[in-house]
């Protein structure tokens, strides 16, 4: 799921010619990308599935967590509400569920008034441009 997603938005990125001003990560913890991980920034060196960083001021840009559907989300989205209010520079984060039958809902997590405001979306990235569904070649019957 997670090299479909790189993948897809890789190709994006390169039909675009925008491929040199990001960097595509997944599973990295934020310590590896330069973040502080001391009790005063993140309680936590969380891992990502998936980030966008803009190469020109290596600023984290974008967040995706991957998770099956019917599990409980609420550390990821505790996860994701840190990240948000730690990071002004993220644009979006969602949450990406998948099912045994191939079913994927995605939920669009920003800020509103410093309140995490998560809803339920049809895959269009605003940020990117993109619809994230489409990158789910993997999971089609």
């Amino acid at each position: 799921i997670i090299s479909d997603l790189i993948f897809g938005v890789r190709k994006k990125l390169v039909k675009e010619k925008q491929a040199s001003k990001y960097s595509v990560l997944s599973e990295i913890t934020l310590s590896q990308i330069g973040y502080e991980t001391t009790k005063d920034h993140f309680p936590h060196d969380y891992n990502i599935d998936f980030v966008l960083i803009e190469e020109s001021s290596k600023n984290l840009v974008f967040i995706a967590e991957i998770e099956r559907a019917n599990v409980s989300i609420t550390k990821t989205i505790n996860k994701i509400e840190v990240c948000l209010k730690k990071i002004p520079t993220i644009k979006e984060a969602y949450i990406i569920k998948f099912d045994g039958a191939g079913n994927t809902t995605f939920e669009l997590y920003t800020l509103k008034n410093k309140k995490l405001n998560g809803r339920k979306v049809n895959s269009k990235s605003e940020f990117l441009g993109l619809s994230l569904r489409t990158c789910f070649i993997s999971t089609r019957k």
